[in-house]
């Protein structure tokens, strides 16, 4: 519903943002946090459904990959995903310290040195933006190939709908929760 709502307001066609770290290796916000998923046990229902962008320097792109990773097991957050779309103004701004999908991706190619990203705040970047930005080139049909359904399908994840929990989400949540306890130990 969240994800719906942005794609409406921000006036895109996509609702999600992950990105490739090591191939297969996709990494993602999502409601367990940030997490890893293998693009090897993922299918597409309709193709008209996702986009694939591939950033225009690949140096810059691999370096992103690295540094996405350390967002690994950070918490998601709905109200900064909703916050997005918002005037920015203190009244719209959320307390917790989670991130969602797309600023993921806006922070780790901002961390990565990507100068398109260097005056821009990530938790204001939608998936929409990526989408619309000229820095990432729509690469989905050089890549993705329409088959027939593996034998296996029940046991994969749809990336444009249902989805499993990723095997990395329980661990996703032991370093949050010892982050947490640190932190608190911390103050």
């Amino acid at each position: 519903m969240t994800s719906n709502l942005i794609a409406f307001v921000s006036r895109g066609n996509y609702s999600h943002a992950l990105m490739c770290t090591v191939s297969p290796t996709l990494i993602e916000a999502i409601g367990d946090g940030v997490t890893n998923l293998n693009a090897q046990n993922c299918f597409v229902h309709d193709l008209k459904h996702i986009r694939v962008l591939r950033y225009s320097a690949p140096a810059i792109a691999r370096a992103a990959a690295s540094a996405a990773m350390l967002f690994f097991s950070k918490g998601y957050s709905v109200p900064r995903a909703v916050a997005s779309v918002l005037p920015d103004a203190p009244r719209f701004r959320p307390k917790d310290d989670g991130i969602f999908c797309s600023a993921l991706v806006a922070a780790a190619f901002r961390t990565a040195g990507a100068p398109e990203f260097a005056a821009v705040k990530p938790m204001r970047v939608t998936p929409a933006w990526l989408q619309n930005s000229p820095h990432f080139p729509d690469v989905t049909d050089d890549l993705c190939r329409r088959i027939l359904s593996p034998n296996n399908i029940e046991e994969m994840n749809a990336l444009d709908g249902a989805r499993m929990p990723s095997p990395m989400a329980g661990q996703s949540a032991l370093f949050r929760s010892y982050f947490r306890q640190v932190m608190r130990a911390y103050r």
